[in-house]
């Protein structure tokens, strides 16, 4: 508790907002521009199924591009 003059209101109390949740991004790019972009949402973790996964689509998304 701090210390204040009586005359002097008292403190105010901020409204507590829930922050935005967070996500892992994993970009995957090559010279001529990004290649796929993948968002993994929050509390989730890559394993190798997921990451194999995300794999293929990278590589359906270069040859689309290709």
């Amino acid at each position: 508790m701090a210390w204040k003059h009586p005359s002097l209101p008292l403190p105010r109390k901020f409204c507590i907002v829930a922050l935005a949740r967070k996500v892992t991004a994993t970009v995957f790019w090559y010279a001529d521009g990004t290649v796929r972009t993948d968002y993994l949402e929050h509390g989730s973790t890559i394993i190798g199924t997921y990451y194999a996964d995300l794999i293929q689509k990278v590589r359906a998304a270069l040859e689309e591009k290709r």
